[in-house]
């Protein structure tokens, strides 16, 4: 009786360590770890392995929970890709502006605002040498005009000088002469008288 006692003392401790050491590589390690764990523990009937369903549970509800993590772990990644993705299209969004506002300020940069009109540098540049050419051309020819009318006016106040000098001379003689004449036609009365 002792000895019975003793047998199924110790075949109940195996038991109880197989199964706290089943029960444990159920608790800790990978899927796949296991698995094999499960697989080389399992006792062997013919070709086949034997897997006590309360293990086999314990596995299925361990992949279960693995799956569900990763779908978990997916969804949430899938959820950053998306606020990553709705950023990144934010920050073009905000890059074309910022890029549309730098076109725009360089244009008005590299351009001038000319009667209304803009104008870049270059064209601005041309127009103003264009317009100081034709009025430095305007005022060379109103100079030559000037100096040409001066020289006329000159001529023509000269030859106004001389002729208006011929003409004192000449009414100074015509004037003599008549003096003269009255004198002579004076005498002739005086003589005839």
């Amino acid at each position: 009786m002792k000895l019975k006692f003793r047998i199924i003392t110790i075949l109940t401790y195996c038991f109880l360590a197989c199964e706290v050491t089943a029960q444990d590589y159920l608790n800790s390690g990978t899927i796949e770890e296991q698995y094999k764990s499960l697989v080389k523990d399992a006792e062997t009937y013919q070709q086949y392995k034997v897997i006590t369903r309360k293990y086999l549970n314990k596995y299925q509800k361990n992949v279960i929970d693995s799956i569900n993590a990763s779908k978990d772990k997916l969804i949430n990644i899938q959820k950053q890709v998306d606020a990553q993705q709705a950023e990144i299209e934010q920050l073009k969004t905000q890059l074309a502006d910022t890029q549309n506002i730098l076109e725009q300020t360089n244009l008005e940069k590299e351009s001038i605002s000319f009667l209304g009109i803009n104008l870049n540098k270059l064209q601005y540049k041309m127009l103003m040498w264009t317009l100081l050419g034709l009025a430095i051309a305007a005022l060379i020819f109103y100079i030559l005009r000037f100096n040409t009318s001066n020289s006329t006016t000159k001529e023509i106040r000269k030859s106004l000088s001389e002729i208006q000098a011929a003409f004192d001379a000449y009414k100074k003689r015509a004037l003599e002469k008549e003096q003269k004449i009255s004198r002579m036609l004076q005498d002739e009365m005086n003589k005839n008288k």
